[in-house]
């Protein structure tokens, strides 16, 4: 397995921390880099305990990367307005 560019390891770096930031729960890393025809070569992955938990979340996980590496995000999806549902 080939290590992941400095760049990337950054990335990373950066997201995993605004997760910690506000105590996200079962970060786990997927890498996706082995499988063909991905939009992606990683792919992190984390809980929340709420709906506002989980906004804290994504809030510092976009503050700490554009502020660590001085970029704002090419692209991002969902909507403030959703609400997880847990189905027992």
């Amino acid at each position: 397995m080939s290590k992941p560019k400095s760049n990337e390891d950054d990335l990373i770096s950066n997201i995993i921390s605004g997760i910690e930031n506000v105590k996200g729960l079962d970060v786990s890393l997927l890498d996706l880099r082995d499988i063909e025809n991905t939009v992606c070569s990683y792919f992190v992955v984390c809980t929340g305990s709420s709906n506002t938990h989980v906004k804290a979340i994504v809030s510092a996980i976009q503050k700490t990367v554009s502020k660590e590496l001085k970029e704002k995000p090419f692209q991002t999806e969902g909507n403030d307005n959703s609400e997880w549902v847990l189905i027992d």
